[in-house]
């Protein structure tokens, strides 16, 4: 029995070991703007120290074309990159700030990056090399910091795009109505469906 409960204290104090060494993270997120376009959103989330400069190398799917870079405002509120190189289905990214700039810590975006889809419907996003530096009196590089890899997956937006791309009628209808009637036009569908759900039941209810 004390064996176990000995075990049972170590794995705990190593959980808890592993939640205070983890700082923060850095994500990725993703949306397909049509077919052919799909943006990456590269994130800082809560980086409980501040940042002096991030640098990584993001891979991406052969499937894809790299086409522009866009920059974020997590570093001085999107200043740009230090160092930016695309070759061969790999990003390689860096940015810096200056030891007078203010040093952000928290959460915030780091960059976008938007691609060309060539073909096929699933894409893989990877990091490699990921580093955080902080700015101490002697530079250092962050531990802790999770990196998160992606998969972007457009057969989870298709019929969404079928829907609205594929019925010129409705898209039309929609664009050229005020923002104000299509809540009202809305609402009153809410209401009327619930009314209607409402009476079925009333009038299903069996009092025998």
């Amino acid at each position: 029995m004390k064996k176990l409960l000995l075990i049972v204290a170590i794995l705990a104090l190593w959980k808890v070991g592993a939640y205070a060494a983890e700082i923060g993270k850095i994500q990725m997120s993703h949306s397909f703007l049509d077919r052919d376009l799909i943006e990456i959103s590269v994130n800082a989330k809560d980086l409980s120290k501040q940042v002096l400069g991030i640098a990584f190398n993001l891979k991406y799917d052969e499937n894809l074309a790299f086409l522009k870079y866009e920059p974020g405002n997590f570093l001085e509120q999107g200043g740009d990159p230090f160092y930016l190189v695309h070759d061969n289905g790999k990003i390689i990214f860096g940015e810096t700030l200056r030891r007078n700039d203010e040093f952000p810590s928290g959460s915030g975006e780091v960059a976008k990056f938007v691609f060309e889809v060539k073909k096929g419907e699933k894409f893989q996003f990877d990091f490699e090399k990921g580093v955080v530096s902080t700015p101490e009196t002697v530079q250092q590089d962050l531990d802790g910091i999770k990196w998160e890899n992606l998969v972007a997956n457009m057969k989870r937006q298709k019929s969404s795009f079928e829907l609205i791309k594929g019925n010129k009628s409705i898209q039309n209808a929609v664009s050229n109505l005020p923002g104000g009637l299509v809540v009202w036009v809305v609402g009153v569908l809410l209401i009327v469906l619930g009314g209607l759900f409402l009476a079925r039941h009333t009038l299903s209810v069996n009092f025998k």
